[in-house]
């Protein structure tokens, strides 16, 4: 037992002393670092090569204009709200264009009927 506060005793100024000293400094970045990050920033959301393609152009500096912004794909709630009223193959056909992001509007329902030719009216009473 002795030996165990002895032990303790002469690591305490030690323990005490790690504590007590500065925490490093944080390293400011070099500006190709800071590039790195600016660029990882810029191709954040793509994946594979498209990542590594958007972000190589960004470090070399022949990143090019951004391309237009695809058509966002449509959640299937959306595809069926938007093309209620469709049935059999044109609703599958219209499911499947908005589903892959397609901007076709849905197709117009069979064609109404042509109405019926009015019956002739009654004759008028004298």
């Amino acid at each position: 037992m002795k030996k165990i506060i002895a032990t303790l005793l002469l690591a305490l100024p030690f323990s005490l002393s790690a504590l007590a000293a500065d925490p490093p400094a944080k390293k400011e970045m070099t500006p190709q670092q800071q590039k790195m990050v600016d660029c990882n920033a810029k191709a954040k959301g793509l994946k594979g090569d498209e990542f590594k393609n958007k972000r190589d152009a960004c470090l070399s500096g022949k990143e090019e204009a951004a391309p237009a912004a695809p058509a966002k794909k449509m959640t299937l709630g959306e595809c069926s709200t938007k093309n209620k009223g469709l049935k059999g193959d044109e609703f599958k056909k219209a499911q499947s264009e908005c589903m892959s992001g397609g901007d076709a509007k849905p197709a117009e329902a069979a064609p109404a009927k042509a109405a019926a030719p009015a019956a002739p009216a009654a004759p008028a009473k004298k």
